[in-house]
Protein backbone atom coordinates (compact mmCIF):
# COMPACT_ATOMS: atom_id res chain seq x y z
CA UNK A 1 0.00 0.00 0.00
CA UNK A 2 0.75 3.47 -0.35
CA UNK A 3 2.04 5.53 3.25
CA UNK A 4 1.39 9.30 1.46
CA UNK A 5 -0.27 11.02 -1.63
CA UNK A 6 1.12 14.34 -2.02
CA UNK A 7 -0.97 15.88 -4.47
CA UNK A 8 0.53 19.43 -5.82
CA UNK A 9 -2.18 22.26 -7.85
CA UNK A 10 -0.20 23.46 -10.77
CA UNK A 11 -2.62 25.90 -12.42
CA UNK A 12 -0.26 26.51 -15.36
CA UNK A 13 -0.05 23.83 -17.82
CA UNK A 14 3.79 24.60 -19.16
CA UNK A 15 5.09 24.90 -15.25
CA UNK A 16 2.87 20.89 -14.78
CA UNK A 17 4.21 19.59 -17.40
CA UNK A 18 8.16 21.01 -16.91
CA UNK A 19 7.86 19.71 -13.59
CA UNK A 20 6.74 16.07 -14.40
CA UNK A 21 9.76 16.28 -16.77
CA UNK A 22 11.66 17.06 -14.18
CA UNK A 23 10.60 14.08 -11.87
CA UNK A 24 9.63 16.48 -9.27
CA UNK A 25 5.90 15.09 -10.20
CA UNK A 26 4.81 11.42 -10.85
CA UNK A 27 1.51 11.64 -12.47
CA UNK A 28 0.19 14.36 -14.61
CA UNK A 29 -3.60 14.34 -14.85
CA UNK A 30 -3.96 16.83 -18.54
CA UNK A 31 -1.79 17.36 -20.90
CA UNK A 32 -1.50 18.48 -25.09
CA UNK A 33 -1.63 16.12 -27.77
CA UNK A 34 2.05 17.45 -28.47
CA UNK A 35 3.34 16.08 -25.48
CA UNK A 36 1.91 12.54 -26.11
CA UNK A 37 5.47 11.50 -27.97
CA UNK A 38 8.06 13.47 -25.83
CA UNK A 39 6.42 11.54 -22.88
CA UNK A 40 6.80 8.34 -24.59
CA UNK A 41 9.99 8.77 -25.70
CA UNK A 42 10.98 10.21 -22.30
CA UNK A 43 10.26 7.22 -20.42
CA UNK A 44 9.74 4.11 -22.47
CA UNK A 45 7.66 2.18 -19.51
CA UNK A 46 5.13 5.02 -19.16
CA UNK A 47 1.93 4.15 -19.18
CA UNK A 48 0.39 7.47 -21.34
CA UNK A 49 -3.38 7.61 -21.91
CA UNK A 50 -3.35 10.24 -24.40
CA UNK A 51 -7.24 10.28 -25.30
CA UNK A 52 -7.84 7.29 -27.50
CA UNK A 53 -9.51 5.28 -24.40
CA UNK A 54 -12.06 8.72 -23.91
CA UNK A 55 -13.26 10.63 -26.63
CA UNK A 56 -14.03 14.78 -26.43
CA UNK A 57 -17.19 16.52 -27.25
CA UNK A 58 -16.51 18.01 -30.24
CA UNK A 59 -19.94 20.49 -30.14
CA UNK A 60 -23.37 21.06 -28.82
CA UNK A 61 -26.22 22.97 -30.58
CA UNK A 62 -28.97 24.69 -29.53
CA UNK A 63 -32.08 23.45 -30.07
CA UNK A 64 -35.00 25.56 -28.45
CA UNK A 65 -34.94 29.48 -26.59
CA UNK A 66 -37.13 31.21 -24.64
CA UNK A 67 -40.21 32.53 -26.29
CA UNK A 68 -40.63 35.20 -23.65
CA UNK A 69 -36.75 36.20 -23.67
CA UNK A 70 -36.41 34.79 -19.87
CA UNK A 71 -33.50 32.77 -19.00
CA UNK A 72 -34.59 28.98 -18.42
CA UNK A 73 -37.74 29.81 -18.85
CA UNK A 74 -40.38 26.23 -19.69
CA UNK A 75 -41.96 28.90 -22.45
CA UNK A 76 -40.21 27.77 -25.08
CA UNK A 77 -39.96 28.09 -29.46
CA UNK A 78 -37.45 26.24 -31.78
CA UNK A 79 -34.20 27.94 -32.23
CA UNK A 80 -33.62 30.66 -34.64
CA UNK A 81 -31.41 28.04 -36.60
CA UNK A 82 -31.05 24.85 -34.99
CA UNK A 83 -34.65 24.44 -34.36
CA UNK A 84 -34.65 22.46 -37.67
CA UNK A 85 -33.82 19.18 -37.82
CA UNK A 86 -32.73 19.32 -41.38
CA UNK A 87 -29.89 22.10 -40.38
CA UNK A 88 -29.31 19.84 -37.02
CA UNK A 89 -28.76 17.08 -39.65
CA UNK A 90 -27.02 18.96 -42.15
CA UNK A 91 -24.12 20.20 -39.61
CA UNK A 92 -23.84 18.46 -36.11
CA UNK A 93 -24.34 15.12 -38.39
CA UNK A 94 -23.06 14.71 -41.88
CA UNK A 95 -21.57 18.05 -42.04
CA UNK A 96 -18.70 17.61 -39.56
CA UNK A 97 -15.88 15.71 -40.35
CA UNK A 98 -14.78 14.24 -36.71
CA UNK A 99 -11.87 12.10 -38.20
CA UNK A 100 -10.61 15.85 -39.42
CA UNK A 101 -10.97 17.25 -36.12
CA UNK A 102 -9.32 14.51 -34.45
CA UNK A 103 -6.53 14.78 -36.79
CA UNK A 104 -5.77 18.85 -35.94
CA UNK A 105 -6.66 19.45 -33.04
CA UNK A 106 -5.79 15.94 -31.20
CA UNK A 107 -3.01 15.08 -33.44
CA UNK A 108 -4.39 12.05 -33.63
CA UNK A 109 -4.71 10.99 -29.89
CA UNK A 110 -8.75 10.89 -29.93
CA UNK A 111 -11.37 8.94 -31.02
CA UNK A 112 -13.96 10.14 -33.09
CA UNK A 113 -17.48 10.28 -31.75
CA UNK A 114 -21.04 11.01 -32.85
CA UNK A 115 -22.92 11.98 -29.28
CA UNK A 116 -22.29 13.64 -25.88
CA UNK A 117 -21.71 9.91 -24.18
CA UNK A 118 -17.91 8.94 -24.66
CA UNK A 119 -17.13 5.70 -25.98
CA UNK A 120 -16.82 3.06 -22.97
CA UNK A 121 -19.48 4.13 -20.71
CA UNK A 122 -22.09 1.62 -20.07
CA UNK A 123 -24.67 1.13 -22.12
CA UNK A 124 -23.35 3.49 -24.38
CA UNK A 125 -24.91 3.18 -27.93
CA UNK A 126 -22.22 4.01 -31.11
CA UNK A 127 -24.01 5.83 -34.00
CA UNK A 128 -21.22 7.01 -35.43
CA UNK A 129 -22.48 5.18 -38.56
CA UNK A 130 -25.97 7.01 -38.62
CA UNK A 131 -23.94 10.23 -39.11
CA UNK A 132 -20.94 9.55 -41.26
CA UNK A 133 -19.69 12.83 -42.87
CA UNK A 134 -21.38 13.26 -46.55
CA UNK A 135 -20.99 16.73 -47.91
CA UNK A 136 -23.38 15.97 -50.15
CA UNK A 137 -26.21 14.98 -48.05
CA UNK A 138 -25.40 17.92 -45.84
CA UNK A 139 -25.59 20.25 -48.97
CA UNK A 140 -29.19 18.65 -50.10
CA UNK A 141 -30.57 18.94 -46.38
CA UNK A 142 -29.12 22.16 -46.60
CA UNK A 143 -31.05 23.48 -49.35
CA UNK A 144 -34.50 21.71 -48.43
CA UNK A 145 -34.29 23.81 -44.96
CA UNK A 146 -33.97 27.27 -47.59
CA UNK A 147 -30.38 27.98 -47.60
CA UNK A 148 -28.64 28.81 -50.48
CA UNK A 149 -26.09 30.40 -52.00
CA UNK A 150 -28.07 33.63 -52.46
CA UNK A 151 -29.71 32.91 -48.52
CA UNK A 152 -26.57 31.26 -47.16
CA UNK A 153 -26.63 29.77 -43.47
CA UNK A 154 -24.98 31.81 -41.02
CA UNK A 155 -24.53 31.17 -37.06
CA UNK A 156 -22.06 31.15 -34.53
CA UNK A 157 -19.79 29.27 -32.36
CA UNK A 158 -19.03 30.66 -28.72
CA UNK A 159 -15.47 29.26 -27.08
CA UNK A 160 -13.99 29.87 -23.97
CA UNK A 161 -10.31 30.66 -24.41
CA UNK A 162 -9.43 27.95 -21.25
CA UNK A 163 -7.96 25.56 -24.09
CA UNK A 164 -6.12 26.44 -27.39
CA UNK A 165 -7.74 23.22 -28.41
CA UNK A 166 -11.03 24.74 -28.30
CA UNK A 167 -10.53 27.46 -30.53
CA UNK A 168 -8.57 24.95 -32.70
CA UNK A 169 -12.11 22.62 -32.83
CA UNK A 170 -13.98 25.52 -33.39
CA UNK A 171 -11.65 26.87 -36.68
CA UNK A 172 -11.79 23.44 -37.89
CA UNK A 173 -15.64 23.43 -37.77
CA UNK A 174 -15.74 26.63 -39.49
CA UNK A 175 -13.57 25.76 -42.42
CA UNK A 176 -15.83 22.32 -42.81
CA UNK A 177 -18.73 24.52 -42.81
CA UNK A 178 -17.59 27.06 -44.93
CA UNK A 179 -17.06 24.11 -47.71
CA UNK A 180 -21.11 23.65 -47.62
CA UNK A 181 -21.07 27.54 -47.91
CA UNK A 182 -22.24 28.26 -44.67
CA UNK A 183 -21.03 31.40 -42.73
CA UNK A 184 -19.99 30.74 -39.38
CA UNK A 185 -18.29 33.49 -36.61
CA UNK A 186 -16.28 32.10 -33.64
CA UNK A 187 -16.77 34.04 -30.63
CA UNK A 188 -14.09 33.34 -27.68
CA UNK A 189 -14.86 34.26 -24.55
CA UNK A 190 -13.63 33.52 -21.40
CA UNK A 191 -14.78 30.75 -18.85
CA UNK A 192 -16.69 32.22 -16.60
CA UNK A 193 -18.67 34.44 -19.46
CA UNK A 194 -19.08 30.51 -21.21
CA UNK A 195 -20.58 29.24 -18.36
CA UNK A 196 -23.24 32.04 -17.66
CA UNK A 197 -24.14 32.25 -21.59
CA UNK A 198 -24.14 28.38 -22.62
CA UNK A 199 -25.25 26.93 -19.41
CA UNK A 200 -27.60 29.24 -18.44
CA UNK A 201 -29.58 29.48 -21.40
CA UNK A 202 -28.46 32.88 -22.63
CA UNK A 203 -28.03 33.83 -26.60
CA UNK A 204 -25.74 31.04 -28.31
CA UNK A 205 -26.19 28.95 -31.36
CA UNK A 206 -23.29 26.36 -31.03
Amino acid sequence: YVDRVHIRVIKDPVTQMAAFKAGEIDFIASFTPEHVGTLKKQNEGAIVMSGKETTPMVAMMKITEPADGKKMSKDRKPHAVFGDIKVRKAVGCYGIDREEIVKIAFKGEATPWAGMIPVGTMDTVNVNDKCPYDQAKAKALLKEAGYTDDNPLKFEIITDTEKAVYNIIATVIKDQMARLGVDVNIKLVDKVTWMNTALKDGKWDM
